[in-house]
Order: structure tokens, then C-alpha cells, then sequence
């Protein structure tokens, strides 16, 4: 009996000292968050799909089609199809391609739009010109590049070269699902190398809408 009350004793110690590891490491609560999440929506598509078979089972059953039948199979499928990206609960990678590296000419002169620490995305706002945190006219001492805004998104680095940048799909700057996939998804981003602050480092990458944190 003591014996069994010590393992007890012991085991909730030890399922304590985990809680703790795990509450304070924010980013594993996050992971397993987006993969609860994940499995949420792989249900809904399942019932979805499921619901879609009975109604197309009917019609075939009743030699008739239906047009409310057509219409809710329809609405099913879009549906479908929008929520199927979040399923996959792992983080992407952006496949980031060094586009330019730029120098700048006066290290004196100081922008508040831009904060050394921190990366910043350009991108076309779907059709309605540039979305960015900064402003590339607000840095004079710097000759921009031409960017190709209509295929890639662009990632700008003042000083430090990036070794990777990953999001993941739940990790947005409004609710997902909710924005309808309007917001940027939150990047996160590794360094690498010494910071160099006469230089300027331009990445290209597929058009997705990635951009960093800023609470």
C-alpha cells in the first residue's frame, strides 16, 4: 500500500514537472494547439464528405436530380475545398532565393519604419497594389531593386542574411478560417551569419502571404 502511494506521489510529480516544462515553452503548446485543430477540420471534412455521399445517394436512389441537391453538393465541395489546407498541421518553409544584396550609402540616417531586429515581407495585396511594414521611399539611401510583385513575394532583410523562414497555416494575423484567408500568416524566422548594417539582403519566394509578428 505505501509502495503504491509513493509510485502515485511520484508520478504526479513528475506529470507536474512536465506541465511546467511545456507551459513554459509556448511555441509546444502552440504545436500541439494546431494539431488539435487540424484533427477538428479533418472530422468536419469527413462528415462533410460523408453528408455529400448520402445526399448523391438519394438522388441516385430517387432516379432524380434535384436542383437543391446540385446546389447544397456544390456548396459542400467549395467548402471542402477551402478548409483541405488545414488539415496539414506542420510548418512550411518558404523556398527563399538571395535576390539582390543591396548597399547602403548612409548608415547615419535612421527610419522609424524600419527596426534592424526584425525581416519584412512585400507582397502584391491580392490585385490592390503593395502591402509591406515599410515603406522603400522612406529609406533613400538605399537603390532599391525592381521586384516582380505579380509572381513572388519578397522578404528584406536590413543587415543579417536569413538562413530559413517557416509559418504555419494557423498562425495568422486575424483568426483563420474566419479572415477567409485574407491575413498574413505569421513567419518565423533563423539567422545567420554577423549583422552587417551597410548591407541590405532581398529574397524572392513563392507569392504567399508571410510577414512577421508585430503585437
Amino acid at each position: 500500500m505505501a509502495s503504491g502511494m509513493f509510485f502515485i506521489q511520484r508520478l504526479k510529480t513528475l506529470l507536474g514537472k512536465l506541465w511546467i516544462y511545456i507551459d513554459s515553452r509556448g511555441e509546444v503548446v502552440m504545436k500541439i494547439n494546431n494539431i488539435l485543430k487540424s484533427l477538428g477540420i479533418f472530422s468536419l471534412l469527413v462528415a462533410l464528405f460523408l453528408f455529400a455521399i448520402g445526399i448523391l445517394a438519394t438522388m441516385i436512389q430517387k432516379k432524380r436530380v434535384s436542383v437543391s441537391g446540385i446546389f447544397s453538393l456544390l456548396l459542400i465541395t467549395i467548402f471542402m475545398i477551402f478548409l483541405a489546407p488545414y488539415v496539414y498541421f506542420p510548418d512550411r518553409n518558404l523556398d527563399l532565393k538571395k535576390y539582390a544584396v543591396l548597399q547602403r550609402t548612409d548608415l547615419s540616417f535612421a527610419s522609424s519604419d524600419i527596426d534592424p531586429l526584425k525581416w519584412y515581407a512585400i507582397y502584391e495585396a491580392y490585385g490592390f497594389g503593395v502591402d509591406s511594414r515599410f515603406n522603400q521611399k522612406t529609406i533613400p539611401d538605399v537603390e532599391w531593386c525592381t521586384l516582380d510583385l505579380e509572381h513572388h513575394t519578397y522578404i528584406v532583410s536590413f543587415g543579417r542574411e536569413i538562413e530559413k523562414i517557416s509559418y504555419n497555416i494557423w498562425d495568422s494575423e486575424k483568426p483563420p478560417i474566419l479572415d477567409l484567408g485574407a491575413s498574413f500568416k505569421i513567419g518565423n524566422v533563423t539567422f545567420k551569419g554577423e549583422n552587417d548594417p551597410t548591407k541590405v539582403f532581398v529574397y524572392e519566394t513563392d507569392k504567399v502571404r508571410v510577414d512577421h509578428y508585430m503585437p
